[in-house]
């Protein structure tokens, strides 16, 4: 059992140098900003403006886990406001919503939209 136990400290120090290398990425690709805390001595990290903007993804994605995926209940999104329930809808600028059935994608036609520049980072 001892054997086991100092396994387990290996994998706990590995895993915070993982967490600590995707704080770093998500730092450095604008999504959070790193915060620094006098006490106790440590780092806060928020969401950007860019890193908020990824909240009405990660809200379709738990929809649609909620609907095909998981056995409990699913988590209810609400308004701060009022609490009243939200969900990710696709919608044309001029019309009501629809179906992702019947959209597609292409290219961008407005020339200048901001874009990302290109990184030249090892991954």
């Amino acid at each position: 059992m001892r054997k086991h136990a100092a396994g387990g400290a290996d994998r706990v120090e590995c895993v915070g140098r993982a967490l600590t290398d995707r704080l770093n990425r998500l730092v450095d690709e604008g999504v959070l900003e790193r915060v620094h805390l006098q006490r106790p001595e440590r780092f806060e990290y928020r969401l950007t403006n860019k890193g908020q903007e990824l909240g009405v993804a990660l809200l379709a994605e738990m929809q649609w886990g909620d609907r095909h995926l998981s056995n409990k209940p699913p988590r209810i999104a609400r308004r701060r406001s009022d609490k009243s329930p939200v969900s990710v809808r696709l919608v044309a600028k001029d019309a009501p919503p629809s179906h992702p059935a019947t959209s597609s994608s292409c290219p961008d036609q407005e020339p200048n939209r901001p874009r990302r520049s290109p990184k030249a980072t090892a991954r």
